[in-house]
């Protein structure tokens, strides 16, 4: 009974880091109820937003993160910032796979 209690659990983890993660790589593509409510508000509030959408086209991933208002989106942000420190190599597989789409 413990073992697949235990194992749940590590589903659930695993199911939130690849929740932020696509957060991460696209926060104009995750599926808004799956996130905590007031990281809802601001997805939302930035998928609403044409001038970040167009920013997020335009320029590569550091760089949209880095213009971001912190008063608009600082749990975005500190995602952002998380990621960015404790997985550097995600964004340069990323940047490598977009490269090598075009």
């Amino acid at each position: 009974n413990n073992r697949f209690t235990d194992s749940d659990t590590q589903i659930q983890k695993h199911r939130f880091r690849y929740t932020d993660i696509r957060i991460f790589l696209n926060p104009f593509t995750c599926e808004i109820e799956d996130l905590e409510p007031i990281l809802q508000m601001e997805i939302l509030d930035l998928q609403a937003d044409d001038f970040t959408k167009d920013k997020f086209k335009e320029e590569n991933l550091v760089e949209f993160y880095n213009f971001l208002p912190e008063e608009n989106y600082p749990m975005i942000k500190d995602s952002a910032r998380s990621f960015f420190f404790f997985c550097p190599c995600l964004y340069y597989i990323y940047s490598f796979s977009l490269k090598l789409a075009k």
